[in-house]
């Protein structure tokens, strides 16, 4: 049921093989190829797997060199995994690809844990990858971490974060949120009934931006931390931090 095969040096020529692996196991329920070169070629080759794979849960794609020129690949292998509930296709360089991979997503109505982190894509694709999520209504951790949204893009997650009503850990940390997505987000939030932990580090924010983080925890009631630091707030009173219901990491 489980099969490991982190750091195996897997490359292209190996997808194949991985296809008939999935074929003839048929319980298989946890698939770990993280690590391995299998680029967009080895993941076509995964992707001709010539049944529905129902039983397998747990997909780690982390780091395999998929690039954008293997999304059109990774969307029809997941076509092939819709019983997913936990997916890690981070740090593969995806870019545009996304586009192409959010196309799919909205099928794996099972999703609990969803990691795209690493994947540089801007803020182009997120609407479309909104609309899919907002159809995956199980999903409760996602990760955004490190995707290049910017000011654009954090509004637009704002836009569709409320229709994913069980998100409780979102990671929005490395996108160069300003305060104008900040302001957008904290305004979202009063539509996310199960939100428990919001990661924003690593942004641009500035010392006034302390407000609206404070907001977030009077319009989201079920939020208990916030983490916001290395982003350029600086020291404030400590009163400002311990005057919210949970905990703001500055």
């Amino acid at each position: 049921e489980h099969l490991k095969l982190s750091r195996a040096g897997i490359r292209a020529q190996g997808g194949a093989a991985l296809s008939r692996v999935l074929e003839e196991c048929k319980a298989l329920a946890h698939l770990d190829l993280s690590c391995n070169p299998l680029g967009a070629g080895g993941v076509a080759g995964l992707a001709g797997v010539n049944r529905v794979c129902h039983a397998l849960a747990h997909l780690n794609l982390h780091e395999i060199d998929i690039h954008s020129d293997g999304a059109g690949a990774l969307a029809r292998l997941l076509r092939r995994t819709k019983a997913v509930t936990h997916l890690d296709v981070s740090a593969n360089d995806l870019r545009g690809g996304v586009e192409q991979v959010a196309g799919v997503l909205g099928s794996c109505r099972q999703l609990v844990h969803l990691r795209l982190n690493s994947n540089f894509f801007g803020p182009e694709p997120v609407h479309r990858l909104g609309s899919a999520l907002a159809k995956c209504q199980a999903l409760t951790h996602l990760n955004l971490v490190g995707s290049e949204l910017g000011e654009d893009g954090a509004e637009r997650v704002a836009e569709w974060l409320p229709r994913c009503k069980a998100l409780t850990h979102v990671a929005l940390c490395g996108n160069h949120i300003g305060p104008r997505g900040l302001e957008s987000l904290a305004s979202a939030l009063g539509g996310c009934p199960a939100l428990h932990k919001l990661q924003l580090s690593e942004n641009r924010f500035e010392r006034e931006s302390v407000r609206e983080l404070r907001r977030m925890f009077r319009r989201c009631k079920t939020l208990s931390v916030v983490d916001a630091s290395k982003s350029g707030i600086g020291a404030v009173p400590r009163e400002a931090r311990e005057s919210v219901p949970g905990r703001l990491k500055l």
